[in-house]
């Protein structure tokens, strides 16, 4: 008696068509993915995304994060925690800094392309144009070319080219006046001429 090999045949057209259909079809095409969630153990490649990955939600990250390429952040963010960044940055807008900023080395802080904060000249300068603002040996000196006006300890001293004014505690000084002889005024008398400078008579 020859068995109904009917059914069989039927089996085996049905599986070389789901044959068929598994090596024609995409591999996880509208998959999803449940609670029990998706983990991929491999260090070589690990998981690798070509083309766009949209992430809803949260993502976290534990470990080292490597990022090669354009980095957009949209929103607001928080950074906690200590960090370094190598390179140029440019910031547009404002910023608000709660806390100290330490510009360390010989660093500058330059503020638009005329005013300079170097630690290199003197004790510290404020620099601006052919002025700046200097302490030197103990005092605050505020200097354009030959013209400088000195905060010291002792007193204020106010230099033009050759001529020095200080005022201290002892008095008044004033230092490279002018010598004028024939005045009739006693020797080293103080007059002032037709045009209001100072001058010191001479015999």
């Amino acid at each position: 008696m020859v068995d109904d090999l009917s059914s069989v045949m039927s089996e085996l057209a049905q599986m070389k068509r789901d044959i068929r259909k598994l090596k024609s079809s995409l591999r996880l095409e509208a998959a999803a993915i449940d609670e029990g969630g998706l983990t991929v153990i491999s260090d070589n490649p690990g998981l690798v995304v070509q083309g766009l990955l949209r992430v809803t939600g949260v993502e976290i990250v534990s470990g080292e994060l490597q990022l090669t390429g354009e980095l957009t952040v949209n929103g607001p963010w928080t950074l906690a925690g200590n960090g370094d960044i190598t390179g140029n940055v440019d910031l547009i807008g404002d910023m608000d800094v709660t806390g100290d900023v330490n510009v360390t080395g010989a660093g500058r802080v330059k503020v638009g392309s005329n005013l300079t904060l170097n630690p290199a000249t003197s004790g510290g300068a404020i620099e601006f144009g052919s002025s700046d603002i200097v302490e030197s040996g103990g005092a605050l000196v505020i200097s354009r070319g030959s013209y400088s006006v000195a905060l010291q300890p002792s007193g204020i001293q106010i230099t033009a080219g050759g001529h020095t004014v200080r005022v201290s505690s002892s008095g008044i000084q004033l230092l490279g006046i002018p010598t004028i002889s024939g005045t009739g005024l006693p020797t080293d008398a103080v007059g002032i001429d037709s045009g209001g400078y100072l001058y010191k008579a001479t015999p």
